[in-house]
């Protein structure tokens, strides 16, 4: 099968099924075919960051999290393109979320906030979330401003 056929298929089977809800409730639906479209690239391209990628997602959707933690770790390590590795880092964060491990996506978030280009107010905001719940009530602490006009605040 086509690269680029067995990643569009990939990604159909799980972001838009789950996302969109088109099997009902059943977020499990296309893990199957996912997870056969993986193993018959697995040799020629298992240890790339897409097909790492997307193999953290089948686990994520089994609810794995260990597996989909390893997966895209090891693909923001592999990948030389910066807007793959920020996803994975992304799905990173949410998976120590998932886990309640507040300490692991507190560094996560803060990353994001930095180095993302969209949505760094949200990941402010995750970020903040997060260390108040590692530490307890966040004193004096410098959040850097996402705002680009003066009429906006700071995070904290």
């Amino acid at each position: 099968m086509c690269i680029v056929s067995s990643l569009a298929l990939l990604w159909y089977h799980t972001i838009v099924r789950p996302f969109f809800a088109l099997d009902g409730s059943n977020v499990q639906a296309g893990v199957a075919a996912a997870q056969q479209l993986i193993d018959e690239s697995q040799e020629e391209f298992g240890q790339s960051a897409l097909f790492l990628f997307f193999k953290g997602r089948v686990e994520r959707l089994r609810s794995n999290i260990g597996e989909a933690l390893k997966a895209y770790q090891a693909a923001v390590v592999r990948s030389p393109q910066r807007e793959i590795q920020l996803l994975c880092l992304h799905e990173v964060g949410w998976c120590h979320l998932i886990q309640l491990n507040w300490d692991k996506a507190h560094p996560c978030f803060l990353q994001l906030q930095k180095r993302s280009r969209w949505s760094r107010s949200f990941y402010s905001y995750l970020a903040a979330s997060e260390y108040d719940t590692t530490v307890g009530v966040v004193q004096n602490t410098h959040f850097p401003s996402t705002c680009m006009n003066s009429n906006c605040r700071t995070v904290c």
